[in-house]
């Protein structure tokens, strides 16, 4: 009965998170109209005009919310340690939105609040359950691959919000598949964040997606949420033998591929990204506009079906791995996961290669054209003057 209360708790807070979510939104949206406080577009921006920044704050403060309403069912320190590691990620998407802090200064910060919050929850990847033969991992191979998958994750979720909607769309996704993870786990405090995420973010899209009152997440928004997903993804990968094959029944050395499947879209654009920029003998940190989003919305799309699609193709990698989980083992299931990443990152290649080769004919045969109508204009001009 009292877990029955517990769901109960939820399903009754679903509605009041969406309505607080609105008006609190809307009402940082004036303060930061007031305090001028834009994100004004360059080079890299898929938006054409200034837009109000900062949406991500108002994540930070229903977080704080919850995590207190939440701290009841905590039987460790989850809440706390989540609660203290969102306060400095918020710090530092903050001054990232104002100052634009470089990715070096970024990483260095974000790999302090890594260590602390590791510290304080005791949370690290001890065993791979076999994935690839690989068991137990010495204490400073844990922290280090813990350390990895928070700032790797962090970052990637960071670098796909480029256009409206594509956040939110993900996070929502997320959230949907963590929160049934957990929720079987009957891990009350995270499912408890996850599912009343999902109310908070489908607010956010409003706004979003707004032409008159849009609103950006930021820095403050994405880091935020790039670091809640990679906590949850410490907490699955750190679940023992018997809650892997009883409750959520997948095979141990398979939970690390099924993890980084859920966050395939933010992977993969990272992968691709950093890829190009090696390639082209630049920085791989250096930003720039060759994101997935980019290519789709470059040639193709507008924001919202770039962002569905986008957020399809991270659903369809996601349920092919997680279907064909129970006839492989995890050479197998990694060998699936690699091929399907390959096989996406290949089909943006060659539309970004036919795209970019069809818009510089286009703009070739528009250059011919207006040196043609020029040509013809003087000839026109020379013959009136001479008749």
């Amino acid at each position: 009965m009292y877990v029955d209360n517990f769901y109960q708790t939820i399903l009754i807070l679903i509605p009041m998170v969406y309505l607080f979510s609105r008006i609190l939104i809307r009402e940082l949206l004036g303060v930061m109209k007031k305090l001028n406080i834009y994100d004004v577009p360059n080079t890299r921006s898929a938006h054409a005009n200034k837009v109000p920044l900062g949406a991500g704050f108002s994540f930070f403060i229903i977080y704080t919310i919850l995590l207190v309403i939440a701290y009841r069912y905590d039987e460790s320190s989850t809440c706390i340690a989540l609660l203290t590691s969102l306060s400095f990620v918020v710090m530092i998407g903050t001054y990232d939105d104002l100052i634009d802090l470089s990715p070096l200064h970024k990483y260095l910060l974000l790999f302090a609040v890594a260590c602390s919050m590791l510290y304080i929850n005791e949370l690290a990847i001890t065993n791979l359950n076999g994935w690839l033969g690989i068991e137990l991992l010495p204490w400073w191979g844990g922290i280090s691959l813990s350390i990895f998958v928070i700032l790797s994750i962090t970052n990637a979720f960071n670098m796909v919000d480029g256009i409206d909607g594509l956040s939110a769309f993900l996070g929502i996704f997320y959230m949907l598949v963590f929160g049934y993870f957990f929720y079987m786990l009957d891990n009350r405090v995270l499912s408890f964040l996850c599912i009343l995420s999902i109310p908070m973010l489908i607010a956010y899209l409003r706004y979003n997606f707004s032409n008159e009152h849009k609103f950006f997440m930021g820095d403050t928004g994405s880091l935020l949420l790039g670091f809640f997903f990679s906590f949850l993804a410490l907490h699955l990968l750190s679940i023992s033998h018997r809650e892997a094959l009883q409750i959520i029944q997948i095979k141990p050395e398979n939970i690390p591929v099924i993890s980084v499947s859920i966050l395939s879209i933010p992977i993969l654009d990272t992968l691709r990204i950093m890829g190009v920029r090696l390639l082209k003998g630049r920085s791989p940190f250096k930003a720039d506009a060759n994101h997935l989003h980019h290519v789709l919305t470059k040639y193709w799309f507008s924001h919202k079906t770039s962002s569905i699609l986008l957020t399809l193709i991270n659903i369809s990698i996601f349920l092919t791995v997680y279907l064909a989980e129970p006839h492989f083992y995890s050479e197998g299931l990694t060998l699936i996961f690699c091929l399907l990443m390959a096989g996406w990152l290949l089909f943006f290649w060659v539309i970004n290669k036919n795209m970019a080769a069809r818009k510089l004919k286009l703009l070739i045969k528009k250059m011919i054209v207006l040196d043609f109508q020029f040509i013809i204009s003087r000839l026109w001009k020379r013959l009136k003057k001479e008749v």
